[in-house]
């Protein structure tokens, strides 16, 4: 719903958030439900581990995409074609990367550590570069849902919100990033 501040057609965004919103809901609660029957969480994202290669695949695999290139931007779409299509594969196998780098067993440096530890990355540099602003700020808020629900530390949970703060700043703020970087990094007027 976010697109609609935006948007240059707020209505046309709006009832693309109403159709998509239809369909993310029900699904939402089928694999909340699912979930709830499910007895152990690695059980859980062991079933979407399969998501993994194949996304990095197609991210790995693809060339800059077609950007607005008047403006000076390009881009990464990967072999999607779209560069918000790619963003939300990265955000999509985020979760079960992150459940997996978090609840780590035994040595940190086994080669399953690093695989996973590097698929991360992966997905996080390749979501950086799709420079999709809803798979962006799906992926913070994830991350910032994982660290209130989990019993992390005081000084975790106010890093966590106040990058997430920022972050919706940058993203949903035209022109964020320039006004701070004029005003207190150079202090020009």
């Amino acid at each position: 719903f976010l697109t609609v501040l935006w948007s240059e057609i707020p209505r046309l965004s709006l009832y693309k958030a109403l159709a998509a919103s239809s369909i993310m809901i029900p699904l939402f609660l089928g694999g909340v439900l699912w979930a709830s029957y499910q007895q152990n969480q690695d059980d859980i994202w062991r079933f979407f581990r399969w998501l993994i290669p194949a996304v990095l695949l197609v991210a790995l695999s693809g060339r800059a995409g077609q950007g607005l290139l008047e403006q000076g931007q390009n881009f990464y779409s990967g072999l999607a074609g779209n560069s918000n299509f790619l963003g939300w594969m990265m955000s999509v196998i985020f979760v079960p990367l992150f459940w997996s780098f978090m609840h780590r067993r035994g040595k940190s440096t086994s080669l399953k550590g690093i695989m996973y530890t590097a698929a991360l990355l992966l997905s996080l540099y390749y979501l950086l570069i799709t420079q999709s602003r809803g798979a962006m700020l799906t992926t913070a808020f994830t991350a910032a849902c994982y660290f209130f629900s989990t019993s992390s530390g005081r000084r975790s949970k106010i890093l966590t919100t106040s990058s997430l703060v920022l972050m919706v700043c940058f993203l949903v703020i035209p022109n964020f990033g320039e006004f701070v970087y004029q005003k207190f990094i150079i202090k020009g007027s």
